[in-house]
């Protein structure tokens, strides 16, 4: 058990890798003081993989989740289902496609096609 009552920093020059039988939890801001983030910050050339190798991968956030990427956004599943209380906004600068083997189903009322 460590308690540590002051900022810590390391440097580790080469690979590593932590292994944790149980169950692990990491607080940031246990205090909820403003400002203070949790930053995952990749360099070039690397990255960022997350693996569940079985079961599920579940995000709670209380307030807004914002996604940018300079490229593409690519997702691949079985089904893929977007439910809103309010309102669904698509954009696009170009084109929308919607692209099915099957039946389109669009339910509306009224459903404005201009």
């Amino acid at each position: 058990f460590e308690v540590l009552s002051s900022d810590k920093s390391s440097l580790i020059e080469g690979d590593s890798i932590e292994t944790i039988d149980k169950s692990l939890k990491l607080k940031v801001n246990k205090l909820g003081a403003s400002g203070n983030n949790y930053d995952i910050e990749i360099g070039e050339g690397a990255n960022f993989n997350i693996m569940v190798r079985s079961g599920a991968l579940n995000m709670n956030v209380n307030g807004n989740v914002n996604l940018f990427a300079n490229e593409d956004i690519n997702m691949s599943c079985d089904n893929f289902r977007l439910d809103a209380s309010n309102k669904v906004t698509v954009s696009s600068g170009d084109k929308i496609l919607i692209d099915s083997g099957g039946e389109v189903d669009i339910d509306g009322t009224p459903i404005n096609l201009n």
